[in-house]
Parts: structure tokens; sequence; C-alpha cells
């Protein structure tokens, strides 16, 4: 697919959630379906701690919000050594 090029992709119900819902918005034996756009790659992402923050908590890791930057650091620390 070339930039900009756009795709509908469509995932059969029996490949997703089968007959199970998925809280109020999907509902059982639903196929799923995403309008995808290819983008040109970024030269820099810029991560802001609120999206820091999102990805720890996604995650199950807990970031101590007094001094986020240490937090942060330790807690990346403490997530390495526990791989």
């Amino acid at each position: 697919m070339k930039i900009g090029g756009v795709r509908l992709i469509s995932i059969p119900s029996a490949l997703g959630y089968g007959s199970e819902a998925q809280g109020d918005s999907i509902p059982a034996n639903s196929p799923l379906k995403f309008i995808v756009m290819l983008v040109e790659k970024p030269k820099e992402v810029e991560m802001s701690q609120e999206l820091i923050d999102l990805y720890y908590k996604a995650n199950g890791i807990t970031v101590n919000q007094s001094d986020s930057t240490e937090s942060t650091e330790s807690t990346k620390k403490t997530e390495e050594s526990s791989k």
C-alpha cells in the first residue's frame, strides 16, 4: 500500500470476539471493521508525560505522581528488573 492509501479491514466474528459480547458497544457475533490510512512515519515522535503515564496504567504499572520524571525512571527500572 502506498502512502495515503486507505483500506477497509474486516475481521469475521469467528476470528474476533465470536459469540461473546464486549461491553455495551460490541454485540456478540459482530464482525470487526477498521478503516486504515497509511501515513508517513514522522521524523520524531514526542512522548508526553501523559502518554507515558497512560502506557504504564494500561500495563498495570503504578507511577508515583509526586515527581513524574523520577518515578517514571524508577518504574522503568522496576519493570526491567521484573523481566
